[in-house]
């Protein structure tokens, strides 16, 4: 026999690790934008901080040492004092540095700031863009650098130049805030951009991760209800039933490995019955032939029979017809099982029903010193049923009852009409032992014998078992309830004959 290849198995572990994987992904995806957006901020507010912000604080300053530039020459002017003149000096040198720092913040610097710098440098000796500028260059002094002295022919700028530089100083600035204003605006809807991003992207992901894992969730909790299903058919049914394999994962292999153990136990069950049903018809006819030289030798056809010898044929006829009461019940259970139950439903007497069958077990309770009571409504309730198949579920009830209770007790058959549910509810009630709760749901289960009674009270736990198969094939349901020490309530439901009162 060739072995074949295995089958891919898609396991639970590699699902959530592939689900794993998958968040982190998007999650990587969403954070990495949202970082590069938080970059371009950071990289337009930085410009905005260090680039206009600080053109208008320079700006601010130039026309402040024009105005002082202007102030000290009229000083000079007036008074004709010479530190007015080296102030003016300063004021002058300290506006080119000033430009020139704007030069270097912003090096392809736009109109009107290229016209300021070339309005200086046509105005001034001196290239405004010369790192190594020197007072002396622009008085074209012999003096020391330190202390320049001007020469006779030094005469200062003239006012109107001065004041062109202001204005174009003053249009430069505007333009500045106005491009400022523009990249704060743009800086604005980043900055929204970004929220939009990070929240929308927060909300992408728990919904992903929500719907992925209740996917998840969702596909390993069928195959844990199929499975569920399964053993609760099994454990509490006594059914053998096929499920649903639903996944390719541990859980589906679980499912596999069940459904093989189902078949399996289905394909012992029916060898069990094959051979049962075999053995039953193999005793029988022996058996037979027993019973009838048992009677021959008790009415005395072979010879005269004493009362010792009649006492021990009487036992061996009580025991053959027990023996023949077993073996026709593991028949019954085999025959059940082998085909479906035929039923012939008609009309049947709800009252009728309980008095015959409480009359047929007469002398079985009356040995045993225990009374039956009946509980039944008037004539004319009928119910839906095969009334032999009926009656032999409440002989099977009211056996059990009458093996179990204490002499002197008694034991209750009741049949009542719940018109509301259209149906009838029968009842056999005893005051047993009663059943241990952990037990009650295996009772109804072929071959099952309570602990506390299974080796003190004769059966073979096939009653109830022929009970439930009857009840269920007439689309009825079956239920114990018992208190231990209390005793025990075995009762059945079918529904009421169409038309019944």
């Amino acid at each position: 026999m060739r072995n074949r290849p295995p089958r891919f198995r898609f396991s639970i572990s590699l699902k959530l690790l592939l689900w794993s994987t998958l968040l982190l992904a998007v999650f990587y995806v969403i954070s990495t934008l949202l970082i590069n957006r938080v970059h371009d901020i950071e990289l337009l507010s930085s410009g905005i901080v260090g680039v206009n912000y600080r053109v208008i604080e320079n700006s601010e300053q130039m026309a402040q040492q024009l105005i002082s530039l202007i102030e000290n020459q009229k000083r000079f002017e007036i008074l004709e004092k010479e530190e007015y003149r080296q102030l003016y000096l300063r004021n002058l040198l300290d506006y080119a540095a000033r430009l020139r720092e704007l030069r270097r913040l912003n090096p392809d610097i736009p109109e009107p700031w290229v016209g300021l710098a070339l309005s200086l440098a046509g105005n001034v000796p001196w290239d405004p863009e010369d790192e190594n500028l020197r007072p002396g260059d622009i008085l074209r002094a012999t003096a020391d650098e330190a202390n320049p002295s001007p020469s006779q022919d030094w005469v200062f700028l003239p006012e109107e130049t001065v004041n062109e530089w202001l204005g174009i100083l003053t249009e430069a600035r505007s333009e500045n805030r106005a491009r400022m204003q523009e990249r704060l605006v743009e800086l604005n809807s980043m900055a929204v951009a970004a929220e939009k991003l990070g929240h929308y992207g927060v909300i992408a992901t728990l919904l992903l991760g929500v719907v992925g894992s209740l996917a998840i969730a969702l596909s390993l909790g069928r195959a844990l209800r199929e499975l569920r299903r399964g053993i609760r058919s099994l454990t509490h049914e006594g059914e053998l039933k096929q499920i649903r394999v639903l996944t390719s994962d541990e859980l589906g292999e679980l499912s596999e490995a069940f459904n093989n153990m189902t078949e399996q136990l289905k394909r012992e069950e029916r060898m069990r019955s094959d051979f049962i049903s075999m053995l039953s018809h193999e005793i029988r006819t022996p058996l037979t032939s027993v019973r009838e030289s048992t009677n021959l030798l008790k009415q005395g056809l072979l010879g005269e029979v004493n009362e010792r010898q009649a006492r021990f044929l009487d036992i061996s006829g009580k025991e053959i017809n027990r023996l023949s009461s077993l073996l026709s019940r593991l028949m019954n259970v085999s025959s059940m099982e082998s085909r479906d139950l035929v039923l012939n439903l008609e009309p049947v007497d709800v009252r009728e029903l309980t008095w015959g069958t409480s009359e047929r077990m007469q002398p079985t309770a009356e040995a045993k010193q225990i009374a039956i009571g009946v509980e039944a409504p008037e004539s004319g309730h009928e119910v839906w049923a095969d009334a032999e198949h009926i009656r032999q579920v409440l002989l099977n009830f009211l056996g059990n009852a009458i093996k179990f209770a204490p002499a002197h007790t008694e034991v209750t058959l009741i049949a009542r009409i719940e018109s509301d549910r259209e149906r009838v509810v029968f009842c056999v009630r005893d005051r047993g032992p009663g059943i241990p709760e952990d037990e009650q749901p295996f009772v109804f289960r072929k071959y099952y014998r309570a602990t506390e009674v299974r080796d003190s009270v004769d059966g073979a736990g096939l009653g109830l078992s022929i009970s439930k198969r009857i009840v269920e094939a007439h689309g009825g349901s079956v239920w114990v309830s018992s208190t231990p020490g209390e005793g025990s309530e075995f009762c059945f439901a079918l529904p009421l004959a169409p038309g019944s009162a």
